[in-house]
């Protein structure tokens, strides 16, 4: 069928060439060249300086000193004194020279013993000196553990183990003359964060690389979605693989690449919870460390030929906290860490209450006015809908804003069309791709419209990218006169159409160059993170969805999961839903689309029955519900009433328990969907399920994620639990309980927690 490998094409963008990279870059150069007034400074030492950096005058080693730290000296004193024998003489210069010393051990010492009484000690031997900084770490070793009430929290190596020295100041450290660790503290109420900092230029070829052990009995979480989804992340291996949003869906994808929607953030089940900073070039492994596992973090720039040499120095910046419980860590990071914006509105109602129906999976590219015409007189008799969303190939050319005339006959009002058959609104499917093909596009070269690289196209340099309708320029969202270009355009078409929103993908790292300098962005995460917050500045974004986020959950919109494939497995199938849903929610993305119900059919492979009807069933209870395959499809009249059932008690459940948990996602970030650890932080049954979950502190759900399942054992968090489906309704279960109970085609547990 035609466009149905649609994400699984292969796309790549070729390298630019040194050269080039020294034209697009010249007027950066002479900015961050050193001032040299007394030599001139050739190419060929430009390009050295462009590859390797240079530490010029504006660019300090320790950022937060005045100066950089010199060595101690010391002058003598031009004193006269008169000395009665040459035995006197001797005694007088050794009493100076004690003296002397013990001033000068004093200086140096008297800070440092402070540290080091507080570095060198174990959890235990720290738990009675509060007024110290809870952690160990010996700087001979480079060993490290984050204390709480004498336990280790988390252990691991900072630099791998390798030896550091102490400069002349409290909590610093320096491997190599180019190479700085700080350590300092900030407490949180009764409990601690450690804030660790490497500084290094660009001339080091040392890897700032800081790994934590994976103990057994500890669980991990992290907040991304990947193509494998675990949780908890213990049996994840995953080898040394760049932290940016990419599209996980593609054919040539590896299995250790990161999705479109992610947050360098990870917890532990002891209360610990770690995050890096946003412009860290950071990498990042899960992996076998002998008998044990470990996670490590990588600061590796990602393109250094690519950037000014002042840019391109090697940092790594993170926090680790310690806390009572990894609820409390959780709680601690999404509502007080500062690390994540919290949105000031949210999406539509709306589209939480009803369905979003979607062309794309049951269609692919073969969309048209006719199909849909047929597409909503199915929908509206029997079944609630928000918006009916137009995707792929709608138009002639990508990137056009129009609508194919011979797939939608000219002179008809579409909107109208279909709102006569009872469809609410509609919304249309957008990227941000331009087919060399389109009519125009010579004009949009000269114009600057899109990122620049090292393809010639009617004489003009551009950056060509493969994605997965072939070949396209990619707009240039870092250029404001582009930007209010674009939106005009879009919002050309939303009011041309009555168009109610939009449905934007893409903007992730795998379409844009791997060697490019945008002025002003120095990670690559840093375009993602603009393109989101370009869609939020629409008027129609409240009817907005999204897939990919870097940084963005400030912003109101709904964040899209990458399409599913119609499987039962964790391999991007049903049962990565729920842990996909979890770890974006640790993310502080609280509004999640959790793609198309039943997955995307790609590869001739649409749903069955039973695959369909349970993830149906589990979606119910999420906050918003997308089809395209329609119940009508399997001809089964069970199933249809089963479908229109689901979608009202969708209805009901967002009414009754989603809804009011809006406040604190705006404020706090609190997910609307939760691990059931949220409330039971020192159960290990509940740290360790991946087929429950809670909506809000109040419902717990347990779907079949199992094919050919005919029971379902349901594990009891704290509190008692009141059934609330048919098959054992009314019945009250206690915490701590593992109750199997006996399920049909037609059945989902779900269960209130008894106040």
């Amino acid at each position: 069928m035609e466009g149905e490998t649609r994400r699984r094409v292969g796309t790549g963008t070729s390298e630019e060439d040194e050269e080039n990279v020294k034209l697009v870059l010249h007027d950066v150069l002479d900015r961050d060249r050193p001032d040299s007034p007394d030599s001139e400074t050739t190419d060929e030492e430009a390009g050295r300086y462009l590859m390797k950096g240079a530490n010029n005058n504006n660019h300090k080693k320790y950022p937060d000193d005045s100066s950089s730290v010199e060595p101690l000296s010391y002058k003598r004193p031009h004193w006269k004194i008169r000395y009665c024998n040459e035995r006197s003489r001797k005694i007088m210069l050794a009493i100076f020279v004690l003296i002397l010393g013990i001033i000068l051990i004093t200086m140096v010492a008297a800070p440092m013993g402070v540290w080091d009484k507080m570095s060198r000690k174990t959890c235990a031997e720290l738990m009675d000196e509060e007024e110290y900084a809870p952690f160990a770490f010996d700087p001979a070793k480079g060993s490290f553990s984050l204390c709480h009430d004498g336990q280790s929290l988390i252990s691991g190596s900072i630099g791998l183990g390798r030896s550091f020295y102490n400069e002349p100041r409290i909590n610093r450290y320096k491997y190599s003359n180019v190479t700085t660790l700080n350590i300092t503290r900030h407490s949180v109420k009764q409990d601690n964060c450690i804030r660790i900092e490497w500084e290094g230029d660009s001339s080091t070829d040392l890897p700032l690389l800081d790994c934590f052990d994976i103990k057994d009995g500890v669980s991990w979480y992290g907040g991304y979605e990947v193509f494998n989804q675990q949780w908890p992340i213990n049996n994840d291996m995953r080898t040394m693989t760049p932290f940016l949003p990419r599209d996980i869906m593609l054919q040539n994808a590896s299995l250790d690449w990161f999705g479109p929607v992610l947050h360098p953030v990870w917890y532990n089940s002891k209360g610990v919870v770690l995050y890096v900073d946003e412009d860290v070039p950071l990498h990042i492994s899960v992996e076998t460390n002998g008998d044990s596992k470990r996670i490590c973090l990588q600061s590796l720039f990602y393109s250094a030929k690519c950037f000014p040499g002042s840019l391109a120095y090697s940092h790594l910046k993170y926090t680790v906290c310690g806390f009572e419980n990894i609820s409390r860590s959780a709680q601690y990071f999404l509502k007080e860490s500062l690390a994540v914006q919290h949105p000031n509105s949210t999406p539509s109602i709306d589209l939480f209450l009803k369905p979003i129906w979607t062309s794309w999976a049951a269609m692919k590219t073969n969309v048209t006015l006719d199909k849909l015409k047929d597409f909503a007189s199915k929908i509206v008799p029997r079944y609630p809908i928000s918006q009916l969303e137009i995707d792929d190939k709608y138009s002639t050319y990508y990137g056009e804003l129009a609508f194919d005339p011979i797939k939608f006959p000219p002179n008809t009002d579409i909107n109208a069309t279909l709102s006569a058959l009872g469809v609410p609104g509609i919304s249309a499917w957008v990227h941000p791709f331009i087919e060399p093909s389109i009519p125009g596009f010579s004009d949009l070269l000269e114009n600057g419209t899109f990122l620049p690289g090292d393809n010639v196209v009617d004489g003009n340099s551009v950056s060509l990218i493969k994605w997965w309708n072939g070949y396209a320029g990619v707009i240039n969202f870092a250029s404001e006169s582009i930007r209010q270009w674009q939106a005009q355009r879009l919002n050309d078409f939303v009011c041309k159409y009555s168009l109610a929103g939009l449905k934007f993908d893409a903007g992730g790292d795998s379409y844009i160059p791997q060697c490019i300098y945008i002025k002003g962005l120095t990670h690559p995460g840093g375009f993602s993170k603009d393109y989101v917050e370009f869609v939020a500045s629409q008027s129609y974004s409240d009817r907005t969805e999204v897939r990919v986020g870097y940084f963005n959950q400030g912003q109101p919109l709904l964040f899209r999961i990458l399409d599913f494939r119609s499987v039962w497995g964790i391999d991007h199938g049903l049962q990565s839903v729920i842990p996909t849903v979890l770890s974006l929610g640790l993310a502080g993305y609280p509004f999640i689309l959790p793609d198309i119900i039943g997955g995307n059919g790609y590869n001739n492979t649409e749903p069955s029955k039973e695959l369909y009807v349970r993830w149906l069933q589990l979606n119910t209870f999420l906050p918003v519900m997308q089809l395209s395959y329609g119940p009508w499809r399997y001809n089964d009249p069970v199933i249809e009433s089963h479908a229109a059932e689901m979608m009202k008690l969708h209805e009901n459940i967002t009414t009754q328990y989603i809804l009011p948990l809006f406040n604190d996602a705006m404020k706090y970030n609190y997910p609307l969907i939760r691990p059931l650890w949220w409330i039971a932080p020192n159960d290990e049954t509940a740290l360790r399920l991946n087929d429950q979950f809670l909506v809000g502190d109040t419902l717990l759900v347990a779907p079949v994620v199992t094919q050919g399942a005919l029971n379902r054992t349901v594990y009891f968090p704290a509190g008692s639990w009141k059934c609330l489906a048919s098959v054992c309704s009314g019945n009250s279960f206690q915490s701590g309980w593992s109750k199997p109970v006996s399920v049909t085609l037609t059945d989902i547990l779900y269960f209130k927690k008894e106040l």
